[in-house]
């Protein structure tokens, strides 16, 4: 990929965020909340898009960045979602994922995501990562992991053990190892 379209890619999340940050530098105490939406990708990967991968994990270690100064930002990593924007516009591509069992949330999910999102004040500190609040995931569904460990399939999973999956892991009761 040329430098060109890398930059025409992510410029607009970097540069954007960045531009933001800087705009609201000294008026941060007057912020409710700083939040950015990323996609699941950032987190987990997806083959030949390199650069949506990137500038998502840019977008979810930007708030981290802002928490280690004392200052608010929280990343919502997305997963699919469907009903609204790009899957419901393109219904063969929703189906195509939908064949392959990955979970899509709605957009009234979403809202409630971004509302746990903004109005999370838990201070429960976590073992080895105190900014791990900065990140939220969704997208990783635990019925079908749970289907999964019923048919006998096994193996260490170490995103369970990331702060970040805590739901997920409570979802399948607390134990980590999955297929």
């Amino acid at each position: 990929m040329p430098n060109e379209s890398w930059d025409t890619a992510i410029d607009p999340k970097v540069v954007g965020t960045w531009n933001l940050h800087k705009a609201i530098k000294g008026r941060d105490s007057e912020l409710d909340f700083f939040l950015t939406t990323s996609s699941i990708s950032g987190s987990v990967g997806t083959a030949t898009e390199s650069n949506y991968c990137s500038v998502n994990y840019f977008l979810d270690v930007f708030a981290r960045y802002r928490r280690s100064r004392g200052l608010p930002a929280t990343s919502i990593g997305l997963g699919m979602i469907s009903e609204v924007g790009y899957l419901h516009e393109n219904p063969e591509i929703e189906a195509l994922l939908l064949r392959k069992g990955i979970q899509a949330i709605n957009e009234d999910e979403l809202i409630q995501i971004i509302d746990i999102a903004l109005t999370n004040t838990s201070t429960i500190p976590h073992a080895y990562d105190k900014l791990a609040g900065a990140h939220l995931l969704t997208g990783l569904e635990p019925f079908g992991l749970k289907e999964f460990r019923k048919k006998g399939f096994e193996g260490t999973n170490p995103t369970l053990d990331d702060p970040r999956a805590a739901v997920l892991a409570a979802a399948l009761g607390g134990q980590a190892d999955i297929a």
